[in-house]
């Protein structure tokens, strides 16, 4: 199974889209803080995505975005810079 977010870091500018491919076991992008005890903070939820499917989100306002595999909140999380 694939415990890894590659890349765990991410900038990109207003506008751009991010696409999460599954490649491996069961997996969410969960936007929120991750870790041992996690919390949502419902600027998106992709939902179980199928080994070989993915989720795609496309950034309208800059900030720093946090998210999570809610089903393996410690070890898999990452960070979306997103500039104007």
């Amino acid at each position: 199974m694939d415990f890894a977010i590659a890349p765990a870091s991410l900038t990109i500018t207003i506008g751009d889209k991010v696409r999460w491919t599954n490649t491996g076991g069961a997996h969410t992008s969960t936007s929120g803080t991750g870790g041992g005890s996690y919390s949502k903070d419902g600027v998106w939820d992709s939902g179980f995505i199928a080994d070989g499917s993915s989720f795609s989100v496309t950034f309208s306002e800059p900030g720093v975005f946090t998210y999570f595999c809610e089903i393996h909140p410690v070890q898999m999380q990452g960070t979306i810079t997103v500039e104007p």
